[in-house]
């Protein structure tokens, strides 16, 4: 299978959250995020992308980009987005458990794929990322929560990989391949957000409307 460039898949679907937040489908991509919010966390991402910081230690080369940070202080705001009080010690904790395990299994399916690139479910690229994003719709139910166990996972998967790894192994944050991860993962797990919604509307809303329509029927019948 031909390789694809790193950034293609981010680039795209970074794209296609900017439509949907400028043409009023925000709550689709962020719920409970103005608008002008979404686009200046969208281009800041965009404008420090260019921004890397380097470092080695023992055999582990590690880079950081800027766009980090913006990613980091955007899921932060979505995650507490609704939120009335701060929350508690035990869901802090138990959300930081559950973008470990996903990490984990993130990083481990990828060094995999890295060591033998011949056995794979969808693509050697997207399989870890969908498997985080349906992991973290099973973890928690908001969207916002969900935005921050996958950046944190993003971030494990890369240490997974270093300790995995233990020589000669580049950790990147923030890079193309990255994003593209991390956008995989995040459009996943709002898509099967949005599905678990759809469906549980209409195992709600079909007995109703079978139950109105049966009425409407037997009124018919009786008025004629």
């Amino acid at each position: 299978m031909r390789p694809m460039n790193p950034g293609y898949i981010a680039l795209w679907i970074f794209a296609v959250a900017v439509i949907l937040i400028c043409t009023g489908w925000e709550e689709l991509v962020c719920p409970g995020i103005r608008k002008r919010y979404a686009l200046f966390a969208a281009a800041a991402c965009f404008a420090l992308q260019p921004v890397h910081v380097q470092a080695e230690w023992d055999g582990i080369s590690v880079s950081f980009g800027g766009s980090v940070l913006a990613a980091a202080a955007a899921v932060a705001v979505a995650a507490s987005a609704g939120e009335r009080r701060k929350p508690a010690a035990g869901r802090a904790g138990y959300l930081l458990l559950c973008s470990f395990i996903a990490g984990m299994i993130w990083g481990s399916i990828k060094q995999i794929y890295y060591a033998d690139p011949v056995f794979y479910w969808i693509h050697p690229v997207w399989d870890g990322p969908l498997l985080a994003g349906v992991l973290a719709v099973a973890f928690a139910s908001k969207p916002g929560q969900q935005y921050l166990m996958l950046f944190l996972a993003a971030c494990w998967a890369e240490a997974i990989g270093a300790v995995l790894t233990a020589v000669g192994y580049k950790a990147s944050l923030g890079s193309y391949a990255w994003w593209d991860g991390l956008l995989i993962a995040a459009a996943a797990a709002r898509i099967v957000t949005l599905l678990f919604y759809a469906a549980k509307t209409v195992a709600v809303k079909l007995p109703v409307y079978a139950a109105g329509s049966k009425r409407n029927g037997e009124g018919d019948m009786d008025g004629a």
